[in-house]
């Protein structure tokens, strides 16, 4: 996901995170979402979003992973 789609994410929004770490790709509600734009990772613009699948645990993603 691009920086602006990013930024206008809001609390209850659905995003797309892929498989990682042995988990399969799923969807989750927007639990939180950050407001410091980061660069350290590849060089592409991502803010922090806190996702929770459900009946899950939540988890905090770069926003340049997901997708809606």
């Amino acid at each position: 996901m691009d920086i602006t789609k990013a930024k206008a994410l809001k609390v209850g929004d659905i995003v797309h995170c892929p498989a990682d770490r042995g988990e399969l790709a799923h969807s989750g509600r927007v639990e939180h979402v950050g407001e410091t734009e980061c660069t350290h990772m590849c060089g592409k613009p991502f803010i922090w979003i806190t996702v929770r699948p459900r009946n899950s645990h939540a988890s905090v993603w770069p926003s340049n992973r997901l997708g809606n």
